[in-house]
């Protein structure tokens, strides 16, 4: 049985689409979640920085317009940069694809593949 592969996806990002295709070009039916619709709660997200086995300011897309007017000024701790994340997730990097226990953010595209060839 294979694993549910899920995509945190925003259709406006060539890379996230492009993920998704991969994903299906390799036999994947991906459950695609458009986070700027639906965010993450705290909990997917603290759980989702485990499964990526990064802190929370790796997940921060530093030149988005939100963290500069909100969040360059001064140094974030974890729980600022948890915060940020929560209060706009368009801050959030893109794609992200989870696949059992474990989370990669797929940029490029391709880095996808890393996380479906666990599973063979």
């Amino acid at each position: 049985m294979t694993k549910k592969l899920q995509i945190l996806h925003n259709p406006r990002c060539g890379k996230s689409r492009g993920a998704v295709e991969i994903a299906r070009e390799h036999g994947y039916q991906p459950e695609i979640r458009e986070y700027l619709k639906a965010p993450l709660s705290e909990e997917e997200l603290r759980k989702l920085l485990q499964q990526l086995q990064l802190p929370a300011k790796d997940l921060i897309r530093k030149k988005e317009k939100e963290f500069q007017l909100h969040f360059s000024q001064k140094p974030l701790s974890e729980e600022d940069c948890i915060q940020a994340l929560l209060s706009y997730p368009i801050l959030m990097e893109r794609p992200i694809a989870i696949l059992g226990k474990k989370a990669i953010i797929c940029r490029p595209s391709e880095k996808i593949l890393e996380l479906l060839e666990t599973q063979k």
